[in-house]
């Protein structure tokens, strides 16, 4: 299953990418029809397929989110976020001589701020509801696919280039010995919800103190004291 920390930088990055984009685009690619008897790909397999995408947006700079789902037909299936134009026209034969199928969808989406409401994203009152629709939808998929890939090598549901995920899962806690860390990321999303950005280094301790607030922290060590580091 998808930890909580995954949960949660994952769904921060594909808010953030709306965010940070004028222009934002939608794109699938899908294994190619299957004979009977023969199998279809692995999740490794899926993602050695893939790799030439990958290195395609890496050379020309292109951000990049991909969320897997594993469809009823047990083939997986990448979506994904590109913050520059690609011409399909272009892309389907490129892919296909790399061995996926000729069903693929591009579609540009937009720009929206989006609010979390605890639950899902949604966008301000007046606004096109399509951003959050597709903001959702890669949500939905990558939880349903996170507990589908024990046997996989390549295990996670959710990847991307580095400046498109708003973090990483290498730092680690326990909530008692660094519950700093902790409440950071329990506070984290409650800030971007009241205040629309991601925090600075100056947010810290409004941050923390939202995650003591969220995480009832104060009932579980009262005597718990943070301060914020200088510089």
């Amino acid at each position: 299953m998808q930890s909580a920390k995954s949960a949660f930088i994952s769904s921060e990055s594909i808010a953030s990418f709306f965010r940070r984009h004028m222009a934002v685009y939608f794109l699938t690619f899908s294994e190619p029809g299957r004979t009977s008897g023969e199998n279809l790909w692995s999740k490794d397999e899926a993602e050695q397929h893939f790799k030439p995408f990958r290195d395609y947006c890496a050379r020309r700079g292109i951000e990049l989110l991909v969320v897997w789902e594993r469809q009823a037909r047990g083939s997986w299936h990448p979506h994904c976020l590109v913050d520059n134009y690609i011409d399909v026209n272009f892309m389907r034969p490129w892919m296909m001589a790399r061995g996926w199928g000729q069903q693929m969808r591009f579609e540009w989406v937009g720009r929206t701020k989006l609010q979390w409401d605890g639950r899902a994203w949604s966008q301000p009152q007046g606004s096109s509801s399509h951003c959050s629709r597709v903001a959702n939808y890669l949500i939905k998929y990558l939880r349903k696919s996170s507990a589908q890939v024990e046997a996989s090598v390549k295990k996670k549901c959710f990847g991307g280039s580095r400046r498109a995920k708003a973090g990483t899962t290498k730092f680690s806690w326990m909530p008692e010995e660094k519950p700093g860390a902790y409440l950071y990321a329990m506070g984290r999303a409650l800030f971007v919800q009241l205040f629309g950005h991601l925090p600075t280094f100056r947010d810290i301790g409004t941050v923390v103190r939202l995650g003591v607030g969220e995480s009832d922290w104060d009932k579980i060590d009262f005597l718990w004291e943070f301060s914020v580091p200088s510089g």
